[in-house]
């Protein structure tokens, strides 16, 4: 006879992830930055230590698992944003929507395609 495991869901974080996913399949969206994100899910549950990490870690997961798409990520040398580029990005190089530095695009370095 096997045991019934019981999850206990958040439905503050159910509703973020529902947004989460929203916010990537947006019509016309080509770059999510991940402090946006960041700033978002504080917002939402005014969980103020829910961090960069953390959002980061469930992006990646829906990422995984095909719920969210994008086709590569990007990392600003300069001032350290996560961006998750939907659209293909082919330029060598990137201004930085959050410092407005420009810097070059090395893969495995300041660009890693398909996720980490």
């Amino acid at each position: 006879m096997s045991e019934r495991v019981e999850f206990w869901r958040d439905p503050i974080m159910d509703r973020l992830i529902e947004e989460m996913i929203d916010i990537f399949k947006l019509e016309g969206v080509k770059l999510v930055r991940l402090s946006g994100l960041t700033r978002k899910a504080q917002s939402m549950t005014g969980k103020k230590d829910l961090n960069a990490n953390a959002i980061h870690s469930i992006v990646l997961k829906l990422h995984d698992a095909n719920v969210v798409n994008y086709n590569c990520i990007l990392n600003c040398p300069h001032c350290g944003e996560t961006s998750y580029c939907i659209e293909d990005f082919n330029n060598q190089i990137k201004l930085c929507d959050t410092c407005n530095t420009i810097y070059h695009l090395s893969e495995g370095i300041t660009m890693q395609k398909g996720g980490l």
